[in-house]
């Protein structure tokens, strides 16, 4: 007879970009403390760094994608090798998500990315206030081929679970 499958939760499959099966303990220490500062980290974002060079991870606690892990018999095992990305610099990979949204939208694999562009300014009474902006758009992609003449582009947002 087969056994009954055991609880299956979502845990870590990428934190600070790096599998976490594969890590090392002393790894799992050091990002652990990472973790727990949860203000700054010095640690690069492999993602980012696509676009930007040097970029630093700007998630609190690190924790890139998350993935099903299953406990039977009190052993625990991967359930499925399919991550949830729970941060939206994950999406920035090779810059694979810009070229295809550049691609269907604008026709280009290679648009012009340019990185939250500040929209909708405040309405208030303060007029220390009147100039600040209420919202950014995560990314405006560019068609440079019309940049002097058939001007495309597109607003992209990037969200994560």
């Amino acid at each position: 007879m087969a056994k009954a499958p055991g609880k299956t939760r979502y845990g870590i499959y990428e934190w600070f970009g790096r599998d976490a099966v594969d890590l090392k303990s002393t790894q799992r220490r050091r990002f652990l403390k990472l973790a727990e500062d949860k203000d700054t980290t010095t640690e690069s974002c492999r993602f980012a760094s696509s676009l930007v060079s040097d970029a630093v991870c700007s998630k609190p606690g690190g924790v890139c994608t998350i993935r099903k892990y299953q406990e039977i018999d009190g052993a625990v095992s991967i359930n499925d090798d399919l991550p949830v990305t729970v941060c939206p610099q994950r999406f920035l990979e090779n810059k694979v998500l810009l070229q295809w949204v550049g691609e269907v939208m604008l026709g280009t694999k290679h648009p012009i990315a340019v990185k939250e562009i500040p929209f909708l300014a405040k309405m208030t009474k303060d007029e220390k206030e009147d100039n600040k902006k209420a919202g950014r758009i995560d990314w405006v992609l560019v068609d440079p081929a019309g940049i002097n003449s058939n001007f495309k582009w597109c607003a992209l947002e990037t969200q994560a679970v």
